[in-house]
């Protein structure tokens, strides 16, 4: 069995456990979900063969999927493998093209910077993201857009735009809270110009995010409704959803927020291209993974949560122990600790969470948010423990660098 294939078996079992549910009881209710008709053969030791290793049928997989609360190419997810991007010279050659007057020709060069650059947001440092993304944008804004074909120029505005939207994203993971707002701003304004509405809804979203993160939650909501309008039925439109859901969750709304997770799931099902997993713009199924485990946390489905979590973290595991999503598997081992902190192991709890909180690649305002929340727990369950009170420490010294990034 191969790493990859062994994740869907360990996240079936998983969640068949995590609901009480044996094998004769996880039938039935995946039985109520198919179409009337596709359940033959349907018993418990297809369960069981299923979980022993044997891929469900394809016409069985959605409704799997539906049945857990994911999306079919979430549950059956396979670990990407690392990636790779232009080389040295061959990024000096796109940009010695722009600065001799051939944008032109450089046009397809510079979409693979662009884009590459994007996939580079999980795993790098966001200094340095952010120092390339600034050099690029010069040479952008270098080219003599009035003299190159309407699509050329076109096509390079749109490549600034995501520029200054994937800049916005790495300064508010340093904590630059007002440099990230006034990215952002720049971001809709050349979208609102060239009528780019994917670019637009992209921008709406991460103002849910930032707004999310400061526990500005109206805001947050209107956000992702904006992003929800000019995305709508793309997968940004899944993720603003997603965002709408930890809003409700953390205003004490679980239907709201289940709404919201229905929405996005439904979305996200229904596009079968292929994204790049890595790629700060575009919505992988881990992302929906993401945003649902963050909610059941909140919201206190503790076991629900954890399974999520795991997933998350194998996911975004090489198999030589590199981590993919070092951003997503913060997150989530905070979730773990949780788990942990609510099943009475404090010790435990707090040996993962502070592992969260070392991570190298972290977004700032985003872990200092869940991290106060476990803070929380911590005060109020283990008020004494040492480990409570040493990452309760460590949660404080996570916002005071936040406090402390400056504009």
């Amino acid at each position: 069995m191969s790493a990859s294939t062994g994740l869907w078996i360990v996240r079936l079992r998983a969640e068949r456990c995590a609901r009480g549910w044996d094998e004769r009881a996880a039938v039935a209710e995946l039985g109520r979900l198919l179409p009337k008709g596709t359940g033959r053969g349907l018993n418990e030791d297809a369960w069981r063969a299923w979980e022993n290793g044997r891929r469900p049928p394809a016409g069985v997989r959605p409704a799997l999927a539906r049945l857990f609360g994911t999306v079919t190419t979430g549950l059956f997810a396979r670990a990407a493998p690392p990636r790779t991007g232009l080389s040295p010279s061959e990024r000096r050659r796109v940009a010695s093209l722009v600065r001799a007057g051939r944008a032109g020709e450089a046009l397809e060069g510079l979409t693979v910077v662009v884009d590459h650059l994007c996939g580079d947001y999980p795993t790098r440092s966001p200094a340095e993201l952010s120092g390339e993304a600034r050099w690029w944008t010069v040479v952008l804004r270098a080219a003599d857009l009035p003299s190159l074909p309407r699509h050329v120029s076109a096509a390079l505005r749109a490549l600034d735009g995501w520029l200054t939207l994937l800049r916005s994203s790495v300064e508010y993971d340093q904590g630059h809270v007002r440099r990230a707002r006034e990215l952002r701003r720049a971001g809709l304004e050349i979208a609102a110009r060239s009528g780019d509405r994917r670019m637009t809804a992209w921008g709406h979203e991460m103002g849910a995010w930032f707004a999310l993160t400061q526990g500005r939650h109206d805001d947050a909501l209107a956000e992702a409704s904006a992003a929800q309008k000019a995305g709508s039925s793309t997968p940004v439109f899944s993720q603003a959803s997603g965002l709408a859901a930890r809003t409700w969750a953390r205003l004490g709304d679980p239907e709201r927020a289940d709404e919201c997770l229905k929405a996005a799931r439904e979305v996200l099902e229904s596009l079968s291209e292929a994204v790049d997993p890595d790629h700060q713009f575009s919505v992988d199924p881990g992302r929906f993974e993401f945003q649902l485990m963050d909610c059941e946390r909140v919201l206190g489905r503790t076991a629900l949560a954890r399974i999520h979590a795991e997933q998350l973290i194998r996911l975004g595991t090489l198999a030589d122990g590199t981590e993919r999503t070092p951003l997503r598997n913060a997150e989530a081992r905070i979730a773990v600790a949780t788990a942990y902190l609510r099943d009475g192991e404090p010790e435990v709890a707090a040996e993962i969470g502070l592992r969260a909180l070392a991570s190298e690649r972290r977004s700032l305002p985003s872990l200092a948010m869940v991290a106060e929340e476990l803070a929380r727990e911590f005060r109020t369950r283990y008020p004494g423990d040492p480990g409570a009170r040493e990452f309760r420490e460590a949660a404080q010294v996570l916002r005071r660098q936040v406090d402390a990034a400056g504009p």
